[in-house]
């Protein structure tokens, strides 16, 4: 029911018309019968009959009758114009007002299921509608208050639908048997996993596509799908990020600079993990030392050895501590001394302010020459500016993002 801008200026010239052309032919001198004396009447009046049209619609006034015939048609035109006008209105808001969401969704045909609205759903939402502006598609949330929704539905012309995709009620509104593809973004990859595996089964042959953040579970996944052909398209955000810094950024560096290079990577989450994994594979024999901080850079080491085999013989040393502690990046210098090389920086916490505050302090310590990649989920003209003052890079997830779903939509939807 979400009316078009275009609809919205039809309606309102339609509205000035049926107004205009009632009082034009008033003011020309056209009568009613039951009126006696209103085409003598003044402005004022003239204007309270013709808006009496929208409600009325003549019943109160009776025909027209004398004055110039093209003025009378005029009238007869309004007449019949200004309470359509009105019914039109009226009807909607009704509609509006039940809410006939089944309705709506009976209507689906060949439509993009979104499931999960936060920072990647909305992204991809948009990624799709600057593709495809007229793909019908129906995002599934299971909180319907959040900010994401309201944006979806007014601003992307998108259907929305409050539910848990993991209930079988759900799964039967979507409409799957008439859909083109089903993306789960939520921020729960067993979710996604789980939903992704069912509706798979549920409808062979439409395509489904899962978002899957954790190390640990998408290689878990690789082995599922070993052998046969993947039922699930699983993609991992960070990975995405990992992929362009190397490509655009550190293939380069590390192809320039002997002996091997030393990185230290900021913040050993979920982004700094996709990244190490993915170095070690493409650019294992450029880097001879990786030093890894974060507050719980132990167990988090941990953690990934036991999830990505081939890390046993690879040296990864561990700083624990915050960031904006002093005494941290002085162990790190010591970790990093001796090895005749400029370390390489990235600063991946989930945390931006400290990523930026860290790369301010780092700069003052380091020369030009040392590369600082920091991690933003968005690029501002205000660290756009300070990158370029403090010659760090900036690496902006969401732009990132934009790009690599962009490129991915077609291959994974067929588009």
């Amino acid at each position: 029911m979400r009316l078009s801008r275009a609809a919205w200026l039809l309606r309102g010239g339609l509205l000035v018309l049926a107004f205009s052309l009632a009082l034009v032919a008033l003011r020309a001198g056209v009568g009613v019968t039951d009126r006696a004396g209103v085409e003598g009447a003044d402005l004022l009046t003239h204007v309270y009959y013709s808006l009496g049209l929208f409600v009325l619609g003549g019943l109160d006034l009776g025909l027209p009758q004398g004055g110039p015939a093209g003025a009378r048609a005029m009238l007869w035109i309004a007449y019949f114009l200004a309470p359509l006008i009105t019914t039109s209105a009226v009807l909607e808001g009704a509609i509006r007002l039940l809410s006939p969401r089944w309705l709506q969704r009976r209507a689906l045909r060949g439509h993009v299921v979104l499931v999960g609205i936060g920072r990647l759903g909305l992204i991809y939402l948009e990624t799709l509608r600057a593709r495809e502006p007229r793909r019908q598609v129906l995002v599934v949330d299971a909180d319907g208050q959040r900010a994401n929704v309201e944006i979806a539905s007014e601003r992307l012309g998108a259907k929305f639908l409050a539910g848990d995709i993991r209930n079988a009620a759900t799964l039967d509104a979507l409409a799957m048997h008439r859909a083109h593809a089903v993306v789960l973004l939520t921020d729960d990859d067993l979710v996604n996993l789980e939903a992704g595996w069912r509706i798979a089964e549920r409808t062979p042959g439409l395509p489904v596509v899962a978002h899957v953040g954790d190390i640990g579970m998408r290689r878990t996944v690789a082995r599922v799908d070993a052998g046969e052909a993947p039922r699930v398209h699983v993609f991992n955000s960070h990975r995405i990020a990992a992929e362009r810094l190397y490509q655009e950024h550190l293939e380069e560096h590390f192809a320039a600079t002997s002996p091997q290079d030393v990185l230290v990577l900021a913040g050993f989450g979920r982004f700094g993990q996709t990244i190490l994994e993915y170095l070690q594979r493409e650019a294992g024999g450029e880097i001879q030392r990786v030093i890894l901080v974060d507050v719980a850079a132990e167990r988090q080491v941990r953690l990934f050895r036991a999830q990505v085999p081939g890390f046993e013989e690879v040296e990864l040393v561990t700083v624990q501590g915050d960031l904006d502690d002093p005494e941290v990046w002085e162990e790190v210098e010591r970790a990093a001394s001796g090895y005749g090389v400029e370390p390489v920086f990235v600063l991946g916490t989930d945390d931006d302010q400290l990523n930026l505050r860290t790369a301010i302090a780092l700069r003052s310590l380091h020369g030009d020459d040392t590369r600082i990649f920091v991690r933003c989920v968005y690029e501002s003209r205000f660290t756009s500016q300070l990158s370029d003052q403090l010659d760090f890079e900036v690496l902006a997830v969401e732009a990132m993002l934009r790009e690599a779903l962009d490129e991915q939509q077609r291959s994974w939807l067929e588009v």
